[in-house]
């Protein structure tokens, strides 16, 4: 299931382009971040700062913040660890899968058995999902499952292979379950809800229910989410509704201002409601 590699994470950052993605301005207003970044931080604190932009998608912060705690302390687990989970998620958005699995292998290498994470495992499935490598996906899926035995990840994981084989309708029994068991999953939701707005073909596709997931998804997400906002915003214009999509596509641009395709919706959604005026 590994894919050989003698490359050392410092070569695969060396290859990886580096780009900067929208939710700095967030990362960059907190109170952490401005008393981290000002005090000349240790490589811990670098380590953190560069844990803050991976959950920001701010990937060209993440790794020059990660790259400097890395060059101090290249033994210390913790950041090793950080460094590298940095430079498999951007070849993952980059969708470089082979360079995905190249990082992953030698992450997962490095990492004693009662350490392993989920997060690992998930690149593994993701590179090969992306590969269209379906067994190997799965056999990532299972070790994800046997970790985690109740992972919300996993049924919406298994619903996506489908689809992509076109099984549309085992994914949406798949789907439903997920929904039914992880009621209060806003990834769950927002998940399910953009496959029936979106991806699906026409005949599967519930442009109604998916406004009605994606609705319970922002209130759980608290409206903080450009990327459930955003999924709403598309369900409401594909229902129909576009004076709607415009005020949740305006939300998720207030999240996220710098995102291109809210930018692009809006002139689709403005579109439509001029449409509906004549």
């Amino acid at each position: 299931m590994r894919v050989p590699s003698t490359l050392t994470l410092d070569d695969h950052a060396r290859f990886i382009v580096r780009f900067t993605c929208p939710g700095l301005p967030t990362l960059e207003q907190s109170l952490p971040f401005r008393t981290l970044a000002a005090n000349q931080p240790s490589p811990e604190g670098l380590r953190q700062l560069g844990e803050w932009a991976i959950e920001q998608q701010a990937w060209r912060k993440a790794q020059n913040w990660l790259t400097k705690a890395y060059a101090q302390k290249p033994d210390n687990f913790s950041i090793r660890w950080s460094y590298g989970r940095s430079l498999a998620m951007c070849a993952k958005e980059f969708k470089q899968p082979d360079k995905q699995l190249a990082i992953d292998n030698i992450l997962i290498a490095d990492t004693p058995n009662y350490l392993l994470r989920v997060d690992v495992l998930a690149s593994f499935a993701d590179a090969y999902e992306h590969k269209q490598a379906w067994k190997e996906a799965e056999e990532w899926i299972a070790r994800i499952e046997a970790l985690e035995p109740h992972s919300v990840d996993v049924k919406a994981r298994r619903a996506r292979i489908l689809v992509a084989q076109g099984d549309y309708e085992q994914a949406q029994r798949l789907w439903e379950d997920a929904v039914t068991a992880h009621p209060d999953s806003a990834s769950v939701l927002n998940g399910y809800a953009w496959d029936l707005a979106v991806t699906w073909p026409e005949k599967y596709r519930n442009p109604a229910r998916a406004v009605e997931l994606a609705r319970r998804a922002v209130t759980l997400s608290k409206r903080q989410s450009w990327q459930i906002l955003d999924t709403l915003a598309e369900a409401l214009l594909v229902a129909g509704r576009p004076a709607e999509a415009l005020i949740e596509n305006n939300a998720a641009r207030l999240v996220s201002p710098q995102q291109p395709e809210l930018a692009a919706r809006d002139k689709r959604i403005r579109a439509a409601i001029d449409q509906l005026a004549k």
